[in-house]
């Protein structure tokens, strides 16, 4: 076993290469699975009125 160095597609590459790799899929991941839920969520709740309608909570902005 090579302790500083990994296979990685038929070439060896440095741990730290590897693991900065790692990190930008998980992290781009994680930024994509965000925005997707953003594009699902936010039009659903766009028409939901303010909180003082729902928990019928009266307040200036609604006189």
């Amino acid at each position: 076993m090579i302790p500083y160095k990994y296979y990685l597609i038929g070439f060896k590459a440095p741990v730290g290469t590897l693991e900065e790799y790692m990190w930008e899929v998980l992290l781009s991941f994680c930024s994509l699975m965000g925005q997707a839920i953003l594009f699902i969520v936010a039009p659903i709740l766009g028409p939901i009125s303010p909180p003082n309608r729902i928990f019928g909570v009266t307040t200036w902005a609604s006189w």
